[in-house]
């Protein structure tokens, strides 16, 4: 996955304004230069929240971290950080999965971190090394 980064960052250098991101049908386009600027930053924050939580283990060998992001720009964003934090992506779709097959996953997996877009804010990273990590979400009725 580094490959992709790598592609990212390589065309914000070269032609840094063409479109990299269309969502849908709207005409908002993400920049590859914009892209490649909001994928550094978050993916800064993802090495800052593995290292709290490599500081407090015993070592964190391979890290997973959960991506809870409904679509769009975000979501590509949030994907191209984790690689570039060196981390697995965890697809979490929790608008989609039924909640069993979710805290299945969650379970399975035992992702460290999340990554995560909460409305009206910017995506957010929040270690998941305290408690299980099912216990972390809240599931609508």
């Amino acid at each position: 996955m580094a490959c992709a980064v790598a592609s990212v960052r390589a065309v914000a250098q070269s032609d840094g304004n063409r479109c990299a991101v269309v969502y849908a049908d709207t005409p908002v386009c993400v920049s590859y230069r914009a892209l490649a600027i909001r994928v550094a930053r978050l993916a800064r924050r993802v090495r800052a929240a593995v290292a709290v939580v490599a500081a407090g283990a015993s070592g964190v060998a391979e890290t997973r971290a959960g991506v809870a992001v409904s679509g769009g720009p975000e979501l590509v964003v949030a994907q191209l950080a984790v690689w570039a934090a060196g981390c697995a992506v965890v697809p979490l779709d929790l608008a989609g999965m039924p909640r069993t097959r979710l805290i299945q996953v969650l379970h399975d997996s035992q992702p460290t971190i999340l990554v995560c877009s909460v409305i009206m804010s910017p995506l957010r990273v929040v270690s998941m090394h305290q408690s299980s990590p099912a216990s972390h979400f809240f599931f609508p009725r």
